[in-house]
């Protein structure tokens, strides 16, 4: 803005300086030719001056609204005439082309009533003096004029469009940069959630299955030596894969290939269920379409994600010892059921703690959605997620 400021201001100085040198010739003319005026030669001179006035006038007040332009410019039209009418040997006509190309070149559109009035203050003078000068130069003074503002206004013109341009496209990198930084923001805060709700997920799920080894091993310490000692050892193990799980949440690794992640899909829950029945007292049964090996990473790590949560708050909150987890494709779906016979406070959905709430946004980030309830036979989760891989 303080360019096209600057621009302006220069625009306007050139032509007050090439105005203010017309109309100091005009005055001049009118001094050296006083014998020729008529008895009021005062008129013209005073006419003169009070255009000069108007033109300072303009340059001290550029700033002001479009409408101040249109009457201060108006006022000069009406001078450059009366001078051309009252003192014709004044040669004034320099001045009035001048005020046809300010007309053409400061303001935006096209002023047809002052180009109408600027005719009107350029023709007049002819009109009443028809032997003063040839039509011919008439026409040809107003057409070179006219061609001179016409090219200047419309290089003006492109010249506005394009800074015009310029400013919109600024706006649109500044605001590109505004979301590109809440962008990064939200992805850091996803990020923290994510990591949050791994933590929750595999480090609950290790101490749960932890504690349970070790109250076995506490009871059996007496009774069964040996069996106490394969419930140490199996918690030792327990310990050492909370640690990697811990690692991975703090490193920010994402299972991105099935190595990765410990094996197949089944074996994956072979292992968790394993962490549990090893403790005694816990069975589980597994119904599973074979399709979801094929399945997309992200769907099978909300299904583990969703059945590890499950069993380990139902073994935690609702002391279960029977679980039945069933994976089935239906049509464009899989229903997913996880049931146990712990008791539940009573029947309907239970309080969001962070878990619950994790598996429900884990669901509805892949589009689907998460169902969790107490029955009168226990606890059962059902989840529905839209299939993103794999055959039938």
């Amino acid at each position: 803005m303080e360019r096209m400021l600057s621009i302006q201001n220069r625009r306007i100085s050139v032509l007050l300086a090439f105005k203010l040198l017309a109309l100091m010739s005009v005055l001049y003319a009118l001094v050296q030719q006083r014998e020729e005026l008529p008895a009021g030669h005062v008129l013209p001179m005073v006419l003169c001056l009070c255009a000069v006035g108007i033109e300072l006038v303009k340059f001290f007040r550029h700033l002001s609204p479009a409408r101040w332009w249109g009457v201060t410019t108006a006022a000069s039209l009406i001078f450059a005439g009366a001078l051309g009418c009252l003192a014709p040997f004044s040669d004034s006509t320099l001045y009035t082309m001048l005020l046809l190309i300010e007309l053409m070149i400061m303001y935006p559109g096209w002023p047809v009533g002052l180009l109408l009035l600027h005719a009107a203050a350029y023709v007049l003078p002819w009109l009443i003096y028809p032997g003063w000068a040839s039509w011919s130069s008439l026409f040809s003074n107003y057409a070179v004029s006219g061609t001179i503002g016409y090219l200047f206004h419309n290089i003006i013109e492109e010249k506005r469009k394009t800074e015009q341009l310029n400013r919109e496209l600024g706006d649109l990198n500044r605001r590109l940069k505004a979301y590109a930084s809440a962008a990064e923001e939200l992805a850091v805060s996803r990020e923290r959630n994510r990591i949050a709700q791994e933590l929750h997920d595999s480090i609950g799920h290790t101490l749960v299955a932890l504690n349970m080894n070790l109250e076995y091993a506490e009871q059996m310490v007496l009774r069964d030596p040996a069996r106490s000692a394969e419930v140490v050892a199996k918690a030792r193990v327990l310990t050492g894969s909370g640690l990697v799980h811990l690692r991975k949440a703090v490193e920010r690794l994402r299972p991105e290939q099935e190595g990765a992640a410990g094996g197949t899909f089944s074996h994956r829950l072979g292992l968790l269920f394993a962490d549990y029945g090893s403790g005694g007292g816990i069975a589980f049964e597994l119904t599973m379409n074979e399709a979801m090996e094929a399945e997309d990473i992200p769907v099978k790590e909300c299904v583990f994600s969703t059945v590890r949560e499950a069993v380990t708050n139902g073994v935690r909150h609702g002391a279960a010892t029977e679980f039945a987890v069933s994976i089935n494709r239906e049509a464009e779906e899989w229903a997913v059921r996880i049931r146990n016979n712990g008791r539940a406070e009573e029947p309907g959905p239970p309080a969001d703690g962070d878990g619950l709430r994790g598996m429900r946004e884990r669901a509805a980030e892949l589009g689907g959605r998460v169902d969790i309830r107490g029955t009168e036979k226990g606890f059962q989760v059902d989840m529905r997620l839209p299939a993103k891989g794999g055959v039938r």
